[in-house]
């Protein structure tokens, strides 16, 4: 889906597709709406599916040095 929008987004800031279009991927149908203006959000909507279960472990970051956490 998120490359779905990504792609929505190019084709619409390259004057190829309308603010409004329908996408047809292995999940489904997807539609996906953009207003082309940088302050809106990309809206999708179509069938949603769990594609992932599990369980992670995150130790206590502040046991970390902070050179470690920075980005």
């Amino acid at each position: 889906g998120t490359g779905a929008c990504a792609a929505v987004v190019a084709g619409i800031r390259l004057g190829l597709l309308d603010t409004q279009v329908q996408v047809s991927t292995r999940g489904g149908e997807l539609q996906i709406a953009w207003s082309g203006s940088p302050e809106d959000s990309v809206m999708m909507t179509g069938p949603a599916q769990n594609v992932f279960e599990g369980e992670v472990d995150i130790p206590d970051l502040s046991a970390w040095p902070s050179e470690r956490l920075a980005l």
